[in-house]
């Protein structure tokens, strides 16, 4: 437990030394100061396993309303309670998530540092990682964007030079596209989002993203495309999605479920979504550092070989902004 406030503590330490940086940096007389606490709970239950997933957090956000220029740091921490686990695994895991985000005309910049396991920081090198990176936004046409850029991701994979130090520093290069025109939107990166008639009453939207599968079909009562001035928003879909967590041991932790859920969205601030999951499966194993790539979600070869049958979830999220 004390690991854990020393954790929470310097969480608290760094985010207040962004936010201050962020208001030093900024010009006052042209920069707007947002404050965005985020607030979520969300539950999986199947046959002899159940998930608790409470999280809380914070986004201070520096915008010029004119230039859209802006700085952002965020702070959240989130932990994963898990009834049932077997083979001896921990039951309680803690992630911790610091970003720092700013955007001037086409330049981009962004920082984060990512912990997610059962003894983040203190368990090694391997239960935490972090990256920067830089995009330019080359293409900016009225119906077509194209940003490139590159990441710098820092992060014990188990390659070690002769010395026996751990290489911790892996280039990333980053592509994103985004197609806007008449009644679909298309956005690319890390992944695949399609819209269609986005800002209509009536809408649809599909995703794949790593291991992840989402379709979605949207009634929104009073929406404006470009000012994000829905009213109430009613979904309902179908989603397949994967978790995983690691331990400090170094062994891994994996769920890959299918769910058919509702939603219900009001001023885009509250969030409810609740349904049937079904198809459970879960993975005990070791971390495989074999393919670089399947640490960021761009391999679904993960084996499931554990069923856990059906069940439900429910979540419930507020973002608030003043």
């Amino acid at each position: 437990m004390r690991r854990l406030y020393l954790c929470l503590y310097r969480t608290l330490f760094f985010a207040c030394l962004f936010s201050t940086q962020l208001v030093c940096f900024a010009d006052e007389n042209a920069m707007a100061t947002y404050f965005n606490p985020i607030f979520s709970y969300k539950t999986i239950s199947f046959d002899n396993i159940t998930f608790h997933n409470p999280t809380g957090g914070l986004s201070v956000i520096r915008m010029n309303p004119v230039s859209k220029n802006l700085f952002s740091v965020t702070a959240m921490y989130s932990a994963a309670l898990i009834n049932g686990i077997e083979n001896n695994y921990p039951d309680l895991y803690h992630n911790i998530i610091l970003s720092l985000n700013g955007k001037i005309n086409r330049h981009s910049f962004l920082g984060a540092f990512v912990a997610n396991t059962d003894e983040p920081v203190y368990g090694g090198l391997h239960t935490f990682n972090a990256f920067a990176g830089y995009t330019y936004d080359l293409v900016n046409w009225p119906h077509f964007s194209m940003d490139v850029g590159a990441y710098l991701i820092f992060m014990d994979i188990g390659v070690n030079l002769p010395d026996g130090t751990p290489w911790l520093v892996w280039p990333l290069p980053n592509i994103m596209l985004k197609w806007d025109y008449e009644w679909i939107d298309v956005s690319i990166f890390s992944g695949i989002e399609l819209t269609v008639a986005d800002g209509k009453p009536v809408s649809l939207t599909m995703s794949k993203k790593s291991n992840d599968s989402d379709i979605s079909l949207w009634y929104h009562y009073f929406r404006n495309k470009t000012s994000s001035t829905e009213i109430l928003g009613i979904g309902i879909g179908l989603k397949n999605t994967t978790s995983k967590v690691s331990t400090f041991e170094g062994n891994t932790y994996g769920i890959n479920y299918s769910a058919l859920y509702g939603s219900l969205r009001i001023f885009r601030l509250i969030e409810l979504n609740g349904g049937w999951a079904f198809n459970g499966k879960e993975n005990y194993g070791k971390i495989n550092w074999d393919n670089l790539f399947e640490m960021y979600g761009y391999s679904d070869e993960m084996d499931y070989n554990a069923e856990i049958g059906n069940g439900f979830f429910f979540s419930v999220s507020a973002r608030l902004i003043f």
